[in-house]
């Protein structure tokens, strides 16, 4: 709408295209055939108004995140030359207009959810590693200068782990990644941010990688993974009157931390406003476009584009 609009306009640098790059919207019909439009429009309102476009994304070995023909396919062999024309023909085809893409999505989560099995990345037969280096590579052969993301949502120490194990395995083989990344979906147990401590640990473990460290996702709400409130927002909350205003202390909180942190190269929110956020309360507006205290704790520490100069901000 164009409230929405307005805000892009007035606070903010650039975004994602929400779900509309993700491999079973603009490829589920069948092999040979993308849809394109949703991108392309997004797109193009970007670049008309000067704003810089992040892809996402554009490989994710999860269930539900292939296609229905894709899992059809006679051999591993097949599945690997489709992945391959996935991604060649949406970076052929955006080249030099988008600048960062997110490559691989959930790395060790995705294979995770696909049993367990680290050796058959997306029904390739590519192991994991296998399959990063050579998608990074052909990623990085198309456009060489757009910024080339790995991403991971780290719910657990031993996720962590296999991720910055990873990264490290795949920057000593030379693969061309630019930036690490973490998803920063909170709250899915208790409504509240990680410990100060537990976040800055993940940040210091994924900075140590060498790599610019990127908050790709970030989104707090009270309810749980399925969308089930946990409690009553509008029922006090940590010293707070209500969750609502834990919340706008939560945003500007994060964003304190992640700016302040020498390894963190940018944060991204997931969505904007509540109308059409994937979690319940995500956003920085209600359904109706009215302002929530998400929204003030971010403009009144200077954290939107186009920020007024910083008046009143305690940590």
């Amino acid at each position: 709408g164009v409230v929405g609009l307005s805000f892009y306009l007035a606070h903010l640098s650039g975004g994602r295209p929400g779900n509309a790059g993700k491999f079973p919207t603009m490829h589920y019909a069948s092999q040979a055939e993308f849809y394109f439009d949703d991108i392309d429009i997004i797109l193009g309102w970007f670049e008309s108004n000067g704003r810089k476009l992040k892809y996402h994304a554009l490989t994710w070995d999860g269930p539900a995140q292939i296609p229905g023909w894709y899992w059809d396919l006679a051999s591993d062999l097949d599945r690997r030359e489709a992945l391959i024309d996935h991604v060649t023909t949406i970076v052929t085809r955006y080249k030099g207009r988008i600048e960062v893409y997110d490559v691989i999505n959930h790395p060790i989560r995705g294979y995770l959810q696909m049993g367990g099995d680290e050796n058959n990345f997306m029904l390739t037969g590519w192991t994991l590693r296998e399959a990063a280096t050579n998608i990074f590579a052909l990623v990085r052969s198309i456009d060489p200068n757009a910024k080339l993301i790995i991403n991971e949502g780290i719910t657990s120490t031993e996720v962590l782990d296999s991720y910055v194990r990873l990264v490290g395995d795949l920057l000593s083989a030379g693969v061309p990644i630019d930036g690490i990344g973490e998803m920063a979906h909170f709250g899915k147990q208790d409504g509240k941010l990680p410990s100060d401590e537990l976040f800055v640990s993940f940040l210091d473990q994924l900075a140590a990688t060498g790599l610019p460290v990127y908050i790709t996702e970030f989104d707090l709400s009270y309810a749980d993974s399925d969308g089930t409130p946990l409690f009553d927002p509008e029922l006090p909350f940590e010293g707070f009157d209500n969750w609502w205003e834990y919340q706008g202390w939560a945003y500007k909180h994060l964003y304190q931390l992640a700016s302040s942190h020498a390894g963190v190269q940018g944060v991204f929110n997931w969505g904007f406003y509540d109308g059409q956020h994937w979690r319940p309360g995500g956003g920085l507006f209600t359904e109706t476009f009215e302002p929530k205290p998400s929204y003030y704790g971010l403009l009144n520490c200077g954290f939107l584009y186009n920020s007024p100069p910083v008046l009143d901000c305690p940590p």
